[in-house]
């Protein structure tokens, strides 16, 4: 297994520019920590990789994220999707800014959806405490879309449309959360630290498409603001 970046800001790699994928894996147990993705080294500029920000084929229990905010991503800007997991398992996407700047409020999307995940199972994105939180704002297609066979994936604990204080529309262009043919999957939880606020999207809040039956959607603000009164 590779770390790539690590838990202090002078371990950070500014991966921008390239004419592909910022970062691909096709094989699992590596960890991706406090890098800038997409953008300059303030983590301000879009600088966008070709491709999608990091993508995952192939691989199980990669563990892109942290619980600081030294380990925070920031992944943005790219010119394909900001994070893709295909025919993956067990990764975990964690306390990442993707769609935003390294400042957590200003827009710089990735071109496509934020998050992808196809035809894969049991993958986390986000998590039961803050430091877990993924803000997946701003993007130019959904924030997250899951397709295809594999399912049992959980969403728990982001924000998804929003700015990194809950408050500010930063909404992505299509859907919050798209779920194409997908089985299983759980948005949100039964604890207030599972609550996924999906607000500010310029699509639906979450839309389940072609079958995706089986999935649990409970406890999250769709179209309020973090405290649920906006």
């Amino acid at each position: 297994p590779v770390t790539i970046g690590g838990s202090t800001t002078g371990q950070r790699n500014v991966i921008s520019g390239n004419a592909r994928a910022g970062i691909q894996a096709t094989s699992g147990g590596h960890s991706i920590l406090g890098n800038y993705i997409g953008t300059d080294a303030t983590g301000m500029l879009d600088k966008g990789n070709g491709g999608t920000g990091v993508r995952l084929v192939n691989s199980a229990t990669v563990v892109i994220g942290g619980l600081t905010a030294a380990e925070r991503n920031v992944i943005s800007g790219n010119n394909e999707l900001g994070v893709a997991i295909a025919n993956g398992s067990d990764n975990v996407v964690r306390g990442n800014y993707i769609g935003l700047a390294a400042d957590g409020a200003t827009d710089l999307g990735n071109t496509s959806d934020g998050v992808q995940i196809s035809n894969s199972g049991f993958n986390v994105v986000g998590g039961s405490s803050a430091g877990m939180r993924n803000v997946i704002s701003g993007n130019d297609l959904h924030g997250l879309e899951v397709a295809g066979t594999g399912g049992t994936n959980e969403i728990r604990g982001n924000y998804i449309g929003i700015d990194a204080g809950g408050t500010l529309d930063r909404g992505n262009a299509s859907d919050g959360i798209h779920i194409d043919i997908s089985d299983g999957n759980t948005i949100g939880g039964a604890a207030a630290a599972d609550r996924n606020v999906i607000s500010g999207n310029n699509g639906d809040g979450i839309e389940l498409i072609n079958d995706a039956d089986n999935n649990t959607i409970k406890s999250n603000y769709i179209g309020t603001s973090a405290d649920g009164m906006a």
